[in-house]
């Protein structure tokens, strides 16, 4: 069960044991939810999602994302993420859509033609949060039914699937020294060390620190990236401060080893699995935002992404004129 404190409403797992496969059982298609066993089956049946039957539908890394809100219509941040998540091993990204702009949905629907991208329709029939916030509406569940999503997105990812990173779209998950998350990986598991349970490493949490939007862009960076406001490129300012692993973390697992997440914690693992702290050096998730911290916290400049320039500007500008020519041909 993922619990709040505050919210009239929770998400819940509700996990259905299922017959043992055998010449006589079949895999369930639907299930239902009763108060009681007695109650009457209702007509209310969820589908049973099942794994892909074409090896080309699996995926090495796929990225979980927070729910679309707000109408969300940010399309150059949109694409700036989906694009450097791909270049650093991402096949696939799930969004979960409360509510977006036209903008963003152009590039939407052109990432989800290709088979890039899934967009989970998330209506909720509640009372969400609203901005600018105001006292006489209180939002019934917590930020859109970020952990109802979060967690949904962990069991779609079941059979489809290798690895799976929960992120935000205003935050990156850099392999510092390697270039790409397959390689950091590998890196920090040959570095692990199983002690006498012999646990293995299925979930992998990486540190986090801010890249602050409000303080200035960097100048050393080529004018398609200006142009195309790539904060990837733009900001490479960040707080002194790395969070502990216990704060604004986030992380990749194995979905297969893994029972419930959190925003930036693994809440629930199966039994014998290791959780592998990352080091900043090897990767840090590069948080890009406004957030005014005291003045303890002095900005360093920190250009590890400028490795990636020729990369992300190629990527990006693809994209653009990929949907600028399925636009016209409209």
């Amino acid at each position: 069960m993922l619990t709040d404190d505050v919210c009239r409403y929770v998400p819940f797992i509700l996990s259905c044991p299922s017959r043992p496969a055998g010449v006589n059982s079949t895999p369930p298609y639907a299930v239902t939810v009763l108060r009681d066993v007695c109650d009457t089956t209702t007509p209310n049946l969820l589908s049973v999602l099942g794994p892909p039957t074409s090896q080309s539908s699996h995926a090495n890394f796929t990225v979980c994302v927070t729910p679309l809100n707000y109408r969300y219509n940010n399309y150059q941040q949109l694409v700036e993420m989906v694009e450097v998540n791909r270049m650093f091993g991402a096949g696939h990204v799930v969004f979960y859509n409360y509510s977006s702009g036209s903008f963003a949905t152009t590039f939407l629907d052109a990432y989800r033609r290709e088979g890039l991208v899934t967009v989970v329709p998330w209506s909720l029939p509640l009372t969400v949060d609203v901005w600018p916030p105001r006292k006489d509406v209180v939002p019934a569940i917590h930020y859109f039914a970020q952990l109802a999503a979060l967690n949904d997105c962990l069991y779609r990812c079941l059979g489809r699937s290798k690895l799976v990173v929960f992120t935000d779209l205003d935050e990156i998950l850099v392999p510092r020294t390697h270039g790409d998350w397959s390689s950091m990986l590998d890196s920090v598991s040959q570095n692990y060390r199983p002690g006498l349970s012999a646990s293995f490493p299925g979930v992998y949490v990486v540190r986090s620190s801010f890249f602050r939007t409000d303080w200035p862009s960097d100048e050393h960076v080529p004018r398609p990236a200006v142009d195309r406001h790539l904060v990837t490129l733009l900001k490479t300012q960040r707080e002194t401060k790395i969070y502990d692993w216990s704060q604004r973390s986030k992380f990749v697992v194995w979905p297969k080893a893994v029972q419930m997440v959190g925003v930036h914690t693994v809440l629930g693992v199966m039994p014998r699995v290791h959780t592998v702290q990352v080091d900043h050096d090897t990767g840090l998730v590069h948080h890009y935002r406004l957030w005014f911290d005291d003045d303890s916290n002095p900005p360093v400049v920190d250009r590890s992404m400028h490795r990636f320039t020729a990369d992300i500007v190629a990527r990006v500008s693809a994209r653009y004129s990929s949907v600028d020519a399925d636009n016209r041909d409209v």
